[in-house]
């Protein structure tokens, strides 16, 4: 069967607001469970929610910054279903008048080629509590959100992940969410129908909720995909239900029959009054706009004369960006500076498991060892261990290169010494080299490096080495 997914995407953001949306409890992530609730966000009968103003300031910068329409008048309704996780029997969303409509988001896929979705609108509304086998923790109730709705405009597993990439880099650099997956700040829903070629129109779609990693996205299309396909194949019919991901054995599992808008039996919500936003307080939100990485990479390589694939890995993080260019402001070489992102620092972050934001590393020192590898103070393999220290939240470069006798060495005596020793002790890999074998060269200058702790001067043992090798017939 020759058939195309449709796929349109539920994207819901946890705000970095300091409390709550509607209360002033802390939203902060952790806690002993339901230590941060009150009556209000737990819906105790006589509370009255007000409106976070920063949960609004929020969303009008994300409504911006993805081409959408700012509405001036805006509501909040009630969406009424009954669920353990709801406290209130409902949760306050927006409906009929959501805060920002229409946009469309364009974005890179992986060999290079751009692609556009539109972007239906976003709203605003509170989280749930979060549900477990051992019960209710109500610390995430009335966390604000918004929410993202595309349309169903992707076609390929690669073309979404390319877009919540994308989405997630934006909302990163307007500091409004961390977008943490793992804690749940970032999740997806994922609306899949599949069209058969011959057919106008897709088939019944199913919704898969609260997917919070991109490896669990891309796995749960492949295999939404495959199931309807199967079923149309066999003659079925795909039911309209809502799904979820068990991660545990790779596939989508029935939730509960998927219901419409109408069985939410929405109404304006009563005790938030409608919001009417000036062109004055919206064109002041889009004068607050970041640079965004596109334009940040652009810019790096004009300024900075950093190679394009380094400015890219550079600018996929905006604290990283931040952190690379306040010190290539303040080093000799910017150049050096971008090697140390792209390379170590990256590194360390791997095997730490650390995010950016838990970085010791400042630009001011980062600068000073970027310098001291530029003036040949220390060499790269040395400096390495200082980016360690300095990682790990030391500070003074200097010093800690002059207490563990890393400084480098360029004294042409003892390096020209060493090559011999190593040149000697080596007859057959010399020979090799006389006879073509030039890639051995890389494994002399190893040895001669070894030969004097890792110190010596790089270029001046490829100097020597040349030297010596030269005059060998």
């Amino acid at each position: 069967m020759n058939v195309d997914p449709v796929i349109g995407l539920e994207i819901h953001v946890e705000l970095s607001t300091q409390s709550k949306a509607f209360c002033s409890c802390a939203v902060a992530f952790g806690g002993a469970p339901n230590t941060r609730c009150c009556p209000v966000c737990c819906g105790v009968p006589g509370t009255l929610p007000v409106l976070n103003e920063k949960m609004l300031e929020y969303a009008v910068l994300a409504g911006l910054a993805f081409g959408c329409e700012i509405q001036s008048y805006t509501r909040f309704d009630r969406k009424n279903y009954c669920y353990p996780d709801l406290p209130k029997g409902y949760q306050i969303s927006q409906h009929a008048h959501p805060l920002c409509r229409g946009g469309e988001v364009a974005f890179t896929l992986p060999d290079g080629k751009r692609e556009t979705a539109g972007i239906c609108e976003i709203h605003m509304e509170e989280d749930t509590a979060k549900q477990s086998a051992t019960g209710i923790d109500y610390n995430r109730a009335g966390v604000p959100l918004i929410e993202i709705v595309t349309g169903p405009d992707f076609r390929s597993a690669e073309a979404v992940l390319a877009f919540l990439s994308h989405v997630k880099s934006v909302l990163e650099y307007l500091e409004i969410s961390d977008c943490r997956m793992q804690e749940g700040s970032f999740r997806v829903d994922v609306n899949l129908s599949i069209k058969p070629s011959h057919r106008e129109t897709p088939g019944t779609r199913t919704e898969m909720k609260n997917l919070s990693s991109f490896r669990a996205v891309a796995a749960a299309i492949e295999h939404e995909s495959q199931r309807q396909i199967q079923i149309l194949e066999s003659g079925g019919q795909v039911e309209q239900e809502t799904r979820r991901w068990d991660e545990t054995n790779r596939c989508s599992v029935p939730m509960r029959t998927k219901v419409d808008a109408g069985d939410y039996r929405y109404f304006p919500e009563p005790d938030i009054p409608p919001i009417r936003l000036t062109t004055e307080y919206i064109e002041g939100q889009k004068a607050a706009l970041p640079e965004f990485a596109p334009a940040l990479t652009a810019r790096l390589v004009a300024d900075y004369g950093i190679a394009p694939t380094d400015a890219r890995i550079i600018t996929a993080n905006k604290q990283i960006a931040t952190l690379f260019e306040s010190a290539a402001k303040a080093a000799k070489s910017a150049q050096e500076v971008a090697r140390w992102v792209t390379g170590e620092l990256m590194y360390q972050l791997h095997i730490q498991g650390m995010t950016p934001a838990e970085l010791a590393l400042s630009p001011a020192t980062l600068a000073v060892l970027a310098d001291a590898v530029t003036d040949g103070i220390v060499n790269r393999t040395a400096a390495k261990q200082v980016f360690g220290y300095l990682c790990s939240g030391g500070t003074d470069v200097m010093g800690y290169i002059g207490i563990h006798g890393l400084g480098q060495m360029s004294d042409e005596a003892v390096i020209t010494a060493a090559v011999e020793q190593v040149l000697t002790a080596h007859p057959s890999v010399v020979t090799a080299y006389r006879d073509g074998q030039t890639k051995v060269f890389g494994f002399f200058v190893g040895e001669v490096m070894q030969k004097l702790d890792g110190k010596g001067n790089p270029a001046k043992i490829r100097s020597a080495l040349q030297e010596r090798l030269g005059t060998i017939h």
